[in-house]
């Protein structure tokens, strides 16, 4: 379906895919409010932010665990060197 519109310019042309660019365009917004409510989900902007809080939380563990690690080895060092 063929719809003439013309410019500002006064020029005429003929949009032969009009209907296309609509579907397309609704797709596009069905997609967003996808992306940022989810559908029937937390949206994928909530998952992100809830994915990097738990690296975030397991990175902290791991570096405590590392430095008690590290602090116990110390201590039997020294504490063979006492002996």
């Amino acid at each position: 379906m063929s719809k003439v519109h013309t410019t500002p310019q006064g020029e005429r042309f003929d949009c032969q895919q009009e209907d296309a660019v609509d579907l397309l365009n609704r797709k596009v917004d069905k997609l967003d409010k996808c992306v940022f409510f989810g559908n029937g989900k937390p949206g994928l902007t909530t998952q992100m932010a809830t994915l990097q809080q738990s690296q975030a939380a397991v990175c902290r563990v791991a570096w405590i665990t590392l430095a008690a690690v590290i602090g116990q080895l110390v201590y039997l060092f020294f504490d063979k060197m006492a002996k």
